[in-house]
C-alpha cells in the first residue's frame, strides 16, 4: 500500500535522529532540538547546511557555545 505523508514524517526524523545521535555529545533531546530548529528555519528535518558557522549553531535550544565549536571543528 500506499505510506501517508505523515509516516514518511516520522521515518525521515527518526532518521535524522538516528543520525545526528552518532556525533559526539549528541543524544536524543539535543538531536529532537536540531530537527525542530530546521523544521523551522528551513521546512527540512535535516541536514542542517554544514556551513553554518559556530554562531549559527549556538541559535539552536541546548547547543552552547562549547557544543558549537565542537561541532564545527568536526568539520575541518
Amino acid at each position: 500500500g500506499e505510506v501517508s505523508l505523515e509516516k514518511l514524517q516520522q521515518f525521515k526524523e527518526g532518521w535524522a535522529k538516528f543520525f545526528l545521535q552518532g556525533f559526539p555529545s549528541i543524544g536524543v533531546t539535543v538531536a529532537e532540538s536540531i530537527i525542530g530548529y530546521s523544521l523551522e528555519k528551513n521546512g527540512k528535518v535535516v541536514p542542517l547546511s554544514w556551513d553554518i558557522s559556530e554562531e549559527e549553531f549556538t541559535q539552536i535550544p541546548l547547543i552552547g557555545k562549547k557544543r558549537a565549536l565542537a561541532l564545527t571543528e568536526l568539520r575541518k
